[in-house]
């Protein structure tokens, strides 16, 4: 890691290579490689931050790559402008789920107990802003298959909200 400084004494400008970066960022050297869009490379070839902004904005990818989710997908996200968010969820999402499943999961315990009402496929995907009820149902299935939802009839069964939106899962 290498550091330049502005005529104030402050950090201007932080530099990483593959590995020093990976490694900060919880990711092995080849996801970072191959993800050029979420952590492109300077004129030099090494990792260059500018501002706080764009380093976290690194972390908060990462985040979602940790769980999963694809470069491409967690584009998407940070253009919908979701990055933060879904980052402060994939901080405690389960292995085995990416971030945005694991937002379904949210959205469904939140409504079973703040409302007590039991969103069913084309619910969810209305209210997540999913593709269809197709991908919606997708992550139902998931959810029941890996023990996070029990379908009781009239509600879901659940452990809970995750703790990015005040629960304890």
């Amino acid at each position: 890691m290498r550091k330049s400084f502005d005529n104030r004494g402050c950090v201007a400008r932080i530099e990483f290579d593959c590995i020093e970066l990976a490694a900060r960022l919880g990711l092995a050297p080849e996801q970072v490689e191959e993800a050029p869009r979420a952590f492109p490379r300077d004129g030099e070839g090494c990792y260059a931050f500018d501002s706080r902004e764009s380093l976290e904005r690194a972390k908060n990818l990462a985040a979602l790559m940790r769980t999963g989710m694809s470069e491409k997908a967690a584009l998407v996200v940070e253009k919908a402008g979701h990055l933060s968010a879904y980052a402060d969820l994939a901080a405690d999402c389960p292995r085995g789920l990416t971030a945005h499943v694991w937002r379904s999961y949210a959205l469904v315990a939140m409504m079973q107990n703040r409302y007590g009402i039991k969103l069913d496929a084309v619910d969810l995907a209305r209210r997540a802003d999913l593709r269809d009820e197709e991908m919606a149902t997708m992550h139902l299935e998931l959810l029941k298959g890996l023990g996070w939802l029990k379908d009781c009839g009239d509600h879901w069964e659940h452990k809970g909200p995750p703790k990015a939106v005040g629960g304890g899962a």
